[in-house]
């Protein structure tokens, strides 16, 4: 009997790391190729795109966001 395994990767962040004065990197799960949207929300409600990513041949990405409010949610979400 032959067995069928699809992977799943879960868009996701790993790490969120203070690179400069309100900048943020994100680095984030990903498929090889793959495209992804870094979202950004004060409300956690109304969203809106930071960034697009386009992963190289490896299983991450990161996005380089600034910072504009005193408190923000981010997301990632696959394109």
């Amino acid at each position: 009997m032959r067995e069928l395994f699809s992977t799943i990767v879960a868009y996701h962040v790993n790490t969120i790391t203070l690179v400069g004065i309100n900048q943020l990197q994100l680095a984030c799960n990903s498929i090889p190729s793959a495209s992804f949207t870094v979202e950004v929300s004060s409300n956690l409600v109304n969203w809106v795109p930071a960034q697009t990513v386009t992963a190289g041949d490896v299983f991450a990405g990161n996005a380089t966001i600034e910072i504009t409010k005193r408190q923000e949610f981010f997301r990632v979400r696959k394109l």
